[in-house]
């Protein structure tokens, strides 16, 4: 249902405006989809840290059956890379624009991965 990179939710300009526009960000089947499959590159910002975010971020993904990891970046953004069915992915979507009891998701930036990564699990990157 999105079109490509950027804003997803209806947070606007949160992330400092412009949103994701790097080079094969629209490239449609060819952008992160291989074999029916999607992997994309996440950034949510807003009360994402302190919160249990990566450790309920990783069960929600692993129930979903997908792979990817979760981490903290020292902006105070959590970046998600994940890979499996566009179904899935995007019900991970939904998820996180929530987030688990405590945050407060003000924006969510994707990005479609080139090639799918070759994980096997999903994990949290310390």
């Amino acid at each position: 249902m999105s079109g490509g990179a950027g804003e997803s939710d209806g947070a606007g300009g949160e992330d400092g405006g412009g949103g994701g526009g790097g080079s094969g960000d629209r490239g449609g089947d060819a952008g992160g989809r291989q074999g029916g499959r999607v992997a994309l590159r996440m950034r949510l910002r807003g009360r994402v840290q302190g919160v249990g975010f990566r450790w309920s971020a990783r069960a929600v993904a692993r129930e979903l059956g997908l792979v990817g990891r979760v981490r903290n970046l020292r902006d105070g953004s959590v970046e998600i890379e994940v890979a499996g069915e566009p179904e899935r992915v995007e019900e991970l979507k939904a998820w996180l624009r929530q987030g688990p009891p405590g945050a407060a998701v003000a924006s969510l930036h994707e990005e479609r991965l080139a090639a799918e990564p070759e994980w096997d699990s999903f994990e949290i990157d310390h």
